[in-house]
């Protein structure tokens, strides 16, 4: 095997290249001098950092994913294309994974800013088929996900294919909660498609996000303060390199990514590269202009959610971080 061979793969796939996904780039690469760096967008590699590994999402040909857009359905607050996409990246992937003979690998967000090597990170996750974040939550994320094979990835694509082209007791269950009854929480994404497989797979599904452990990865910026029922939190990177959250006189937390999600990715060049910051409830009432509360997609008041299910969150309900 070839030294390239054998850095280990850390994917990104945007399109664009704005400035908060440049520093994305730039993170990951600081903690990951070894690593293959993938992007996958939609622009020339001039454009990007010298140090990654470019390929053009348009010349990336997936039967998979030719044939997943034709099953798909929408059912989602999002944008048709939008929501497709987020699915389509996964297929995306693993077309390109199986031509380069790449096999284990971490997922990243444009959003992500990463503090630790992903390489030695993976020994801790590699006997899971993927770990991602909130596995426990009604939608979880692979915002931060790692895949130990080509063959987990494919177990997931498989289950995707069958939950649209099957259109299955789960499928119909969603969509006609959704569809017909406009329920918000019901609607598909591959977060809902995650977060049922993860069920399916059991134990081989692994946690990102253990907030009540020495560390973490994070699941999403805007709710740290809530989290931890702290008004602010200060950050400060370790000589080792460690990002870690003073959470209390007698807490300190090992955060591995700082996810910006949403609103937050605009102040993401705010906190690149620094060594030393504090996140505090005030700045993200100011991010967001006012006063409501955010949980994934869209503006959760109290009143949309009591005719919801209420789902845990870390041992805390969905409630617990709406205004009341």
């Amino acid at each position: 095997m070839n030294a390239e061979m054998e850095k280990f793969p850390i994917i990104f796939i945007h399109n664009g290249t704005q400035e908060y996904f440049i520093n994305a780039i730039k993170q990951a690469r600081k903690y990951n001098e070894d690593a293959r760096i993938i992007v996958i967008g939609d622009r020339t590699k001039e454009e990007y950092p010298d140090f990654i590994e470019f390929y053009d999402v348009n010349e990336i040909k997936s039967e998979r994913n030719e044939e997943f857009k034709k099953v798909y359905k929408h059912s989602s607050y999002n944008g048709f294309e939008y929501e497709r996409f987020c699915f389509e990246r996964w297929f995306i992937i693993y077309d390109l994974l199986k031509k380069l003979n790449l096999g284990a690998f971490l997922h990243l967000d444009s959003d992500i800013f990463l503090y630790c090597n992903a390489k030695e990170e993976f020994e801790k996750y590699k006997n899971y088929d993927m770990s991602i974040c909130g596995i426990g939550l009604h939608n979880s994320s692979g915002h931060s996900a790692y895949f130990s094979s080509l063959k987990a990835l494919e177990g997931f694509l498989d289950y995707t294919m069958d939950f649209y082209s099957k259109e299955n007791d789960e499928f119909n269950f969603y969509y006609k909660k959704h569809e017909k009854e406009h329920d918000y929480n019901y609607q598909i994404s591959d977060m809902l498609l995650l977060a049922l497989y993860s069920k399916h797979i059991g134990e081989r599904a692994g946690e990102l996000v253990t907030y009540e452990n020495s560390s973490t990865y994070d699941m999403n910026i805007n709710f740290l303060t809530k989290t931890y029922h702290s008004n602010f939190i200060n950050f400060k990177v370790e000589n080792n390199g460690d990002l870690i959250a003073h959470i209390s006189k007698d807490k300190n937390i090992i955060f591995k990514t700082l996810h910006f999600q949403g609103i937050a990715k605009k102040y993401m060049v705010e906190f690149f590269d620094k060594n030393e910051f504090t996140i505090t409830q005030d700045l993200f009432n100011k991010w967001r202009g006012d006063k409501t509360e955010k949980f994934f997609f869209g503006t959760v008041t109290k009143e949309r959610m009591d005719n919801r299910r209420i789902y845990k969150l870390f041992g805390k309900t969905i409630l617990d971080y709406v205004k009341k």
